[in-house]
């Protein structure tokens, strides 16, 4: 437990002396946020309309047996539809692609900034331990979106049951939580060499995982708090109170990220002794 106790004293001493680099991870954090946030809500009115212009044309189509024998169409404007289901399967895509896009470039730069400020480093090897963190990230956001996408396409067009849609989706989300994790083991150390981030990965994600649990546990809990803060806030009249919660929940984010980095510090010198 003493890793831990010298982790938050060394978060809490690292901020104190660059509150400046603080303050700007604090706002590339934020401007991450909102874009994500626009992104998002952005994509969701195309794929609800899109949706829409699939389902609606389907709930009032042509079912009747007799008039199809007759000749009648199924759909009054079946290339619509097509054109509709199209698009919708772009605008997924392209959500996905964005997405990952923005975490491959500005959240692994957000890690790179952490490390320049926890372990002092020049903006040279900020900008090299940024690339690596931003090439690792891009491959394995960008491959896990296609995957996923194409896994949850093929299921919809199978028509499977929906408990077990739920079901792939839910386990994806968990392969997701584990990628990150090895993923934050390489944001972690400073080295940009290929092989011993992934020894890293093996050395300190796999075998010394029980030294993760309790800080991983700290930082879920401090960041479920401070969000489920934020969507209480988000029902009172007040903007300014939205604002100094939305603020907290970006600044608890800071925080955790360099505490994550304290504790890998502590754990990958205590497995090189």
């Amino acid at each position: 437990m003493n890793y831990l106790k010298k982790s938050v004293h060394l978060t809490i001493a690292e901020i104190k002396h660059h509150p400046k680099l603080f303050l700007l991870i604090i706002v590339v954090q934020a401007l991450l946020l909102i874009t994500v946030a626009a992104v998002g809500i952005t994509y969701q009115m195309k794929i609800v309309t899109d949706l829409q212009n699939v389902v609606n044309p389907l709930q009032q189509a042509n079912y009747d047996p007799d008039s199809l024998q007759e000749g009648q169409p199924f759909l009054a404007d079946l290339a619509g539809v097509q054109r509709s289901y199209q698009q919708l399967q772009q605008n997924i895509l392209e959500a996905v692609l964005i997405v990952a896009l923005l975490y491959g470039v500005v959240h692994s730069g957000l890690w790179a900034l952490s490390q320049k400020l926890y372990h002092h480093l020049s903006w040279k090897k900020t900008g090299k331990v940024w690339i690596k963190s931003g090439v690792a990230s891009l491959l394995v956001f960008s491959a896990f979106g296609l995957l996923s996408y194409h896994l949850l396409r093929n299921l919809i067009t199978a028509a499977v049951d929906v408990t077990f849609f739920s079901q792939v989706a839910q386990y994806l989300l968990i392969t997701l939580g584990v990628l990150y994790y090895f993923l934050s083991i390489i944001y972690g150390i400073p080295t940009i060499h290929w092989k011993k981030n992934l020894l890293a990965i093996y050395h300190l994600g796999i075998k010394k995982i029980h030294y993760f649990i309790i800080p991983l546990g700290i930082n879920v809990v401090l960041m479920l708090g401070t969000l489920y803060l934020f969507s209480l806030t988000t029902a009172q009249p007040s903007f300014l109170i939205i604002i100094l919660a939305g603020f907290l929940f970006i600044v608890t984010v800071g925080i955790t990220r360099i505490f994550f980095l304290a504790n890998v510090q502590e754990i990958y010198e205590k497995n090189n002794h």
